[in-house]
């Protein structure tokens, strides 16, 4: 019969080289919106100064209207410490065609946003980007049940775009000196 006594004791060391380990990482990271040291503001402070200009077509006014609540949380942005320009473009394709009727039963939409920051003060560019995001749907014999589906994927492109760039932002403000 084995004493339990030898895997009690690998267990601790095991367990006791786990929390050094912890310990010593613990000071490596710092949280993307925490405060940024030689800035002296955090990235969440930073990025709800940031006024997004408006967008033309229905794709930008949804994705308008995602960053300026990511940003600010809905608030209005006085004054306004940047500007952020925004082009997204889209396409559309057909995924899946029906070999009998030759209709596509799917389709996927593209979105690709290239984004620049600028200062408000003196308009000098501060950061870009771009997004990129594919949204799939279903498509249907009803032409307005087409529209409307492709209109929902445009907006869920949206969220998820203005999402990455809000990271993006987010990651500048915090790691620039």
């Amino acid at each position: 019969m084995s004493s339990p006594e030898p895997n009690r004791a690998r267990r601790l060391l095991a367990l006791g080289a786990v929390v050094t380990l912890a310990a010593g990482l613990a000071g490596c990271i710092r949280p993307l919106y925490g405060s940024a040291g030689v800035t002296g503001g955090s990235a969440g402070t930073e990025l709800a100064a940031i006024h997004v200009e408006p967008v033309g077509d229905y794709l930008g006014h949804e994705l308008r209207n995602e960053l300026d609540f990511l940003l600010t949380g809905g608030k209005p942005v006085l004054p306004a410490k940047y500007r952020l320009v925004v082009v997204p473009v889209s396409t559309r394709q057909g995924a899946v065609v029906d070999t009998l009727y030759g209709r596509s039963e799917s389709a996927t939409v593209a979105i690709t946003a290239q984004y620049k920051l600028y200062s408000a003060a003196d308009s000098k560019e501060l950061s870009s980007g771009r997004a990129i995001i594919s949204v799939s749907y279903d498509r249907t014999q009803e032409r307005f049940a087409n529209v409307r589906a492709e209109r929902d994927a445009m907006a869920r492109g949206a969220k998820t775009l203005a999402d990455q760039i809000r990271t993006q932002l987010a990651i500048y403000f915090a790691t620039r000196k």
